[in-house]
């Protein structure tokens, strides 16, 4: 029986696919964007995260630590990451009164999670929207993911699915048959760019990118607007010109935000945008008129 780590369910969401959907978020992603709004989502394994917010410092947390993963700075505890990781016990989360200790990450079963998502059934029902697997990358765990959507659809539940298409074919083609929507991220067209920013290959979305076009999915392009790496016109234009070449109509635009910046805190990271500015309401309408010209329909944000 297939597994796979979610690290977090949101329930009643207007976007992501058709209708009211619930979002189940994946862990692992192969991608390393400095703008990830889940930076929770990157690493595959369950992770330890504080959040120093909500801390009133009473250390026991420090006290129960079988490792001495916990060190006081500033007068506030801190998890020693590295010395976390291989923790099974969980104490400092099951003691803190203020719930400032968590994990990202619990095991589920395709059945399991069935279960959970059948709550909101109702509003699937009522909305035509359904369920869509985000991340981190759901397509990292293609045969726990297959095996959930076939039990969803089997619910009359939509099944959506957003991916960087950063995976070998394999993985695209094994949901593939239980998929109703496709979100795919178009990030860049110059390879080079691409994985600067991203450490990933181009060329290996993009095979992608041509062969989910090629079989029929339903394809919803999207690309994240991010000030400094793809933001401009030129680049625009590049990523709807090689759009128009799937056959595809339409484009999402997300305009970047910083809305997961504290999260990367929590982790014991640095936020890679800091400082970064959100585009102006003038500078995305800019953008989305070079996406016209180009041909395409265009969202903005969804």
């Amino acid at each position: 029986m297939p597994e796979a780590i979610v690290f977090d369910i949101q329930r009643y969401s207007l976007h992501d696919g058709p209708g009211i959907r619930t979002l189940v978020f994946f862990k692992g992603c192969p991608l390393r964007c400095g703008w990830c709004c889940n930076p929770e989502s990157q690493v595959s394994a369950p992770e330890y995260a504080h959040d120093p917010e909500k801390c009133r410092q009473c250390l026991i947390c420090q006290k129960v630590c079988p490792f001495g993963a916990v060190f006081v700075a500033d007068g506030c505890p801190k998890p020693d990451m590295d010395l976390c990781a291989g923790c099974k016990k969980h104490l400092c989360e099951n003691v803190c009164p203020e719930k400032c200790f968590y994990v990202y990450g619990q095991k589920w079963t395709p059945e399991a999670l069935l279960q959970e998502v059948k709550k909101d059934e109702v509003f699937f029902y009522a909305s035509g929207g359904g369920v869509t697997a985000t991340g981190g990358e759901a397509l990292l765990q293609p045969d726990f993911l297959r095996a959930f959507f076939a039990l969803c659809r089997a619910e009359g539940y939509s099944t959506a699915v957003e991916t960087c298409l950063h995976v070998g074919w394999e993985a695209v083609e094994k949901v593939l048959p239980e998929t109703d929507l496709f979100l795919c991220d178009f990030k860049h067209a110059d390879p080079a760019r691409f994985r600067e920013a991203t450490g990933g290959d181009l060329g290996l979305v993009m095979a992608n990118q041509r062969r989910l076009a090629a079989s029929g999915a339903d394809i919803l392009p999207r690309i994240p607007l991010i000030p400094g790496f793809n933001a401009d016109e030129k680049t625009v234009d590049d990523v709807c010109g090689f759009i128009r070449t799937l056959g595809l109509k339409t484009v999402c635009l997300l305009p970047y935000h910083s809305l997961g910046s504290a999260k990367y805190a929590r982790l014991g990271r640095g936020y890679p945008m800091e400082g970064t500015s959100p585009l102006t309401q003038g500078e995305i309408e800019k953008l989305a008129k070079t996406a016209q010209k180009a041909g395409l329909t265009v969202q903005i944000g969804g």
